[in-house]
């Protein structure tokens, strides 16, 4: 009888102990976690939202697309105007409206913001090559597949058979990616 009230005793207190440790966390940093999670796939919306109005443009040539695309970059410009990928998705619209000094311009903001960053030394090379600057088009685009910058993004969009590839690069060839 004293050995069942005892561990009747030790399991009360026990889960009292789990409740009460449970319940002490402060609700607002769940809440805190979630409205941040939420804002950051809000903005990744908008801008992509804005690349496929773009893309919807080069397709089709409805200005109304441009149109409803700008309004998505300026609400991104004006909330997130520190993030590489709001200025990246300004240089695809301006892309889209050939107006390629400005994406330049755009790319290299994007750039100085995420240093980095692959993605944003392919686009450049791209509008460069574009513009006829091959000199420029071709060191950007050894800086875009260069290891040290490849973006966490590109390097899980690799597939796994690349691992241990050599590429040429204007020369002999050499292994990039190490397995």
């Amino acid at each position: 009888m004293r050995r069942s009230s005892f561990v009747r005793g030790t399991l009360i207190v026990g889960c009292s102990v789990l409740v009460l440790a449970g319940c002490s966390r402060d609700p607002n940093v769940r809440k805190q976690k979630y409205f941040e999670s939420g804002q950051k796939y809000f903005y990744k919306a908008h801008a992509d939202i804005a690349n496929n109005l773009t893309a919807d443009y080069a397709s089709t040539s409805r200005p109304s697309d441009l149109t409803t695309a700008r309004e998505h970059t300026d609400l991104l410009l004006a909330k997130r105007p520190n993030d590489p990928d709001t200025h990246l998705t300004i240089a695809n619209l301006l892309n889209a409206q050939r107006k390629y000094p400005e994406e330049i311009e755009e790319i290299q903001r994007a750039i100085a913001l995420g240093p980095n960053r692959g993605d944003s030394y392919l686009v450049l090379a791209l509008v460069e090559t574009r513009t006829g600057e091959f000199d420029a088009a071709e060191a950007n685009h050894k800086k875009a597949v260069d290891p040290a910058c490849i973006h966490k993004q590109l390097l899980a969009a690799l597939d796994s058979s690349l691992a241990g590839k050599c590429l040429l690069f204007g020369g002999p060839p050499r292994c990039t990616f190490q397995t």
